[in-house]
């Protein structure tokens, strides 16, 4: 293992953390199964089911390229998204309808290759009246002109 700085001023001591990845190369995703897989030059394709009607958000990150997604489902849906993620990971967050979908993952520029991280959740919505708190009325008081003026 060789590590180095940016530059000459860039030096140690540094901190390697690592992990065993076990790389998949399923061609459907789940809700809430990340997938850690290799994605070279070409797209791969990915067969989403939804089932539930609902807001999914739909992320690839990846350390080693700029990561490229794009959704296609029911009724000509079409999403697609570069950066959203932050730096240079992608993330589609959308209300998706009950269907098959085809999510297409690839690099931006399709030139680089590594390992990246998929991942599908259902995002649960609030509505505003579950954070809601009950308010209680102010107390009223009387004015020297005799109409009522809250405290």
């Amino acid at each position: 293992m060789v590590i180095s700085g940016v530059d000459a001023h860039s030096y140690g001591p540094f901190n390697v953390n690592s992990r065993t990845i076990e790389l998949s190369d399923a061609d459907t995703m789940t809700v809430g199964t990340p997938i850690d897989s290799w994605l070279d030059t070409t797209e791969r394709e990915i067969t989403l089911t939804i089932e539930e009607a609902g807001m999914y958000q739909i992320e690839m990150r990846a350390d080693e390229f700029d990561a490229y997604l794009e959704l296609e489902g029911p009724n000509d849906y079409y999403r697609e998204d570069d950066d959203s993620a932050g730096e240079l990971n992608a993330r589609i967050a959308d209300f998706l309808a009950p269907g098959t979908y085809q999510l297409t993952a690839r690099t931006a520029y399709g030139t680089d290759s590594g390992c990246s991280l998929w991942l599908l959740n259902h995002v649960i919505c609030r509505t505003m009246s579950s954070y809601a708190t009950k308010v209680r009325s102010l107390p009223m008081k009387r004015s020297t002109a005799g109409t009522a003026a809250r405290l």
